[in-house]
C-alpha cells in the first residue's frame, strides 16, 4: 500500500500514522511518527527497532518526537520507532527464522536494504520503508543496541555522513568503516543521502541512562542540518577509529577460572598498562590476575565474548581459563572539544 510521507511547509503539525506491508505469507503494520515544521527545510529520518533485542531506540525516538516544537522547526522529522514488530514480539534478533549465531544475515532486517517487493518478510519491510520513507529524506539515522561499548559509525566514503557522526557529538567512540552494502545506513548513500549508525549498550533492556544524551545528540543534528536554531553541544572527547588504516583490537585472556571484578566501565579511555579489573578464583576466592590494558585505546568490552553460544547475547562476570576478559580498541585521532560536557560518568558500568 502506498502512503505519502512527503513533508511540505505551511502548516506545522505532529501526527502518527502507520505503513501496512503485505507479504506472501503475512501482513505487517509499521508505526511512523511525522513532525512537519512551520518552515520549509530538510527531512531527517530516524529508524529504530530493526532487531527484536534492541529496545532502547524506540524510546529514544518517541521522546525525541514528543519534545520537538514544530513552530521552531524548518523541514520535517520522520521517526520509525519499531521497524521490525514481529522480531520484537518474538524477542529475537531477526524474524522469522532466527539463529543463535547472532551475526547471521539470514532474515536480518539490517542486511536486507533496500529490499525487494516480493522477497523475504525482511526484504518486503525494507523495500516499503526505503522507497516510501528513506528516499524522501535528506539524512538517515539508524539507532541500534550492542553488546559492546556505545559508538557511532559512518561510511568512510561519505564526508557528509562523517560530519553527522561528529556533530551528533554525544558518544566518544567514532568509527569510520566500509559498511556492509545492505544496511540501513549504507543503502541510502547510493542515492546521495548521508546516513549514520548509533549503537547503545546493552541488548534486551531499555537503557534509560543514555536517553537524555541521545536526545541532545539528535537535537545537535537538527542544528547541524539548519533545521533548528541553537548551538551544538558536544562531549569533551571524541576518539576516531578509521578502519581504512587497519583495525587494531587487543584482548586479555583469563589465566584460570574465576570471577571478573571490573574496575573500569566500557568506553573508558585506557592508557597502556592501566588497570581494568581483577579476577578472583572460584575455589579460595583469592586474587589471581590483574587485568591491564595491553595498548592505549577504548575499552570496548569486558567478560567473555557474547558470540560464545553458552553466553548468547550477554557478557558474564564468571570466566573460564582462556576466555577473553577485556578488549581494547586503538584509535587514530583524539579530538578535544573545548567547553565540552563530561561523559565518563555516563558510561555503562554494569553491562547485561
Amino acid at each position: 500500500m502506498n502512503h505519502s510521507f512527503a513533508l511540505k511547509a505551511g502548516r506545522s503539525q505532529k501526527r502518527f500514522t502507520s505503513l501496512t506491508i503485505n507479504t506472501s505469507h503475512d501482513r505487517f503494520e509499521i508505526p511512523i511518527f511525522i513532525v512537519r515544521g512551520k518552515k520549509d527545510g530538510p527531512t531527517l529520518t530516524i529508524i529504530g527497532g530493526e532487531h527484536g533485542t534492541e529496545v532502547t531506540a524506540p524510546e529514544i525516538i518517541r521522546r525525541f518526537i514528543e519534545g520537538i516544537n514544530p513552530e521552531e522547526l524548518s523541514g520535517g522529522v520522520i521517526g520509525i520507532p519499531v521497524a521490525n514488530p514481529p522480531a520484537m514480539r518474538t524477542k529475537q534478533h531477526s524474524f522469522p527464522y532466527d539463529k543463535w549465531v547472532w551475526w547471521s544475515e539470514l532474515n536480518d532486517l539490517n542486511r536486507a536494504w533496500p529490499g525487494q517487493p516480493d522477497g523475504t518478510p525482511a526484504e518486503c519491510i525494507t523495500h516499503a520503508l526505503f522507497n516510501q520513507v528513506l528516499l524522501k529524506s535528506n539524512a538517515v539515522i539508524s539507532i541500534h543496541s550492542t553488546n559492546y561499548t556505545h559508538y557511532v559509525e559512518a561510511d568512510l566514503s561519505s564526508r557528509a555522513s562523517r560530519k553527522l557522526c561528529l556533530d551528533f557529538g554525544r558518544i566518544a567512540l567514532v568509527r569510520y568503516t566500509n559498511a556492509p552494502g545492505r544496511t540501513s545506513f549504507k543503502a541510502p548513500l547510493k542515492y546521495g543521502i548521508p546516513s549514520m549508525l548509533i549503537e547503545y549498550a546493552p541488548l534486551r533492556h531499555v537503557n534509560h541512562n543514555v536517553i537524555d544524551d541521545a536526545l541532545i545528540g539528535l537535537e545537535n543534528l537538527l542544528v547541524s542540518m539548519e533545521m533548528k536554531c541553537g548551538k551544538i553541544r558536544k562531549i569533551k572527547d571524541q576518539f576516531i577509529v578509521a578502519y581504512a588504516k587497519g583495525l587494531r583490537i587487543e584482548r586479555v585472556d583469563a589465566i584460570d577460572d574465576g570471577i571478573l571484578v571490573r574496575g573500569k566501565p566500557w568506553g573508558s579511555h585506557m592508557r597502556k598498562g592501566e588497570l581494568i579489573g581483577h579476577i578472583y578464583d572460584l575455589y579460595k576466592y583469592r586474587r589471581i590476575q590483574e587485568i591491564k590494558a595491553p595498548i592505549e585505546g577504548i575499552l570496548i568490552s569486558t567478560g567473555p565474548n557474547p558470540a560464545h553460544q553458552s553466553t548468547f547475547f550477554m557478557h558474564t562476570d564468571s570466566v573460564c581459563r582462556g576466555e577473553c576478559v577485556a578488549e581494547v580498541m586503538a584509535f587514530d585521532r583524539h579530538i578535544v572539544n573545548r567547553n565540552g560536557d563530561e561523559w565518563r560518568d555516563k558510561l555503562l558500568a554494569t553491562p547485561s
